[in-house]
């Protein structure tokens, strides 16, 4: 390459953000991907980040402090004064959700179906990916997942899922429901109002059956019947006959 060629080749400029599409107030880096074809190097990193910010740092972070879609542009100047300029627009938008509400049965009883417990979450900004998890714990034990939803969040607005749950021996005494709900695809930027616990499920066992070949007698005797004694085949005074 001739000294001509090689003062009219520029410095080719390039480099990427992380994350592409950040929320108003999350970190990024600009990540500086130049180089300088003639092998001179690059010797210094002009940006402009589009909001009035600039910056000489070969890679730096920032925060964009409101939605919007901002032109971000790198001059890169090479040890002998070549100068490579590239430009991209970055898009930001704010993403967060919050998980507002559990409601799960105060009570419950072993081996019962239709129970359910209903999970609300809501968008705070446009439309959302949200994947909703709910997990429960017997007792002080470790949390374990009973199921795992992926659904569309409308624009500032909330969904409401019922998820339903049943009961066996083990679940006997105190089960305490958590959900959990995560964005698809994109970084959250409150996370921390993201996870919801309800008060303890209280559950029990079914009351036993009555032994085999009697009959239980509900609500009051009517006036002149008495229980028979143990053994006995009938109910004495006017009444039914109760089968030993």
């Amino acid at each position: 390459m001739t000294a001509d060629e090689h003062s009219s080749v520029p410095p080719v400029a390039a480099f990427v953000v992380d994350p592409p599409e950040p929320s108003a107030g999350e970190r990024i880096r600009l990540l500086d991907l130049s180089y300088d074809p003639c092998g001179e190097g690059i010797a210094l990193h002009a940006w402009d980040l589009g909001d009035g910010t600039t910056s000489t740092e070969p890679d730096p972070e920032h925060r964009f402090e409101a939605d919007g879609t901002y032109d971000v542009t790198l001059h890169v100047t090479a040890a002998d004064g070549r100068v490579g300029v590239a430009t991209a627009l970055v898009r930001v938008t704010t993403h967060d959700i919050a998980l507002t509400k559990i409601i799960a049965p105060e009570k419950a009883t072993v081996a019962d179906l239709g129970e359910v417990v209903v999970v609300v979450v809501e968008s705070r900004h446009g439309p959302e990916i949200v994947q909703i998890e709910l997990l429960r714990r017997r007792g002080s034990g470790e949390l374990e997942t009973v199921a795992v939803h992926t659904r569309s969040l409308p624009e500032a607005g909330e969904l409401e899922l019922g998820i339903p749950v049943t009961f066996d021996d083990v679940d006997e005494g105190e089960v305490t429901f958590l959900a959990r709900a995560a964005l698809v695809g994109v970084a959250d930027s409150s996370p921390e109002n993201n996870e919801l616990a309800a008060p303890p499920t209280i559950v029990s066992r079914r009351p036993a059956p009555a032994p085999s070949g009697e009959r239980e007698i509900s609500g009051p005797l009517a006036p002149g019947r008495t229980l028979p004694p143990h053994g006995a085949g009938a109910v004495s005074g006017p009444g039914q006959e109760v089968v030993q």
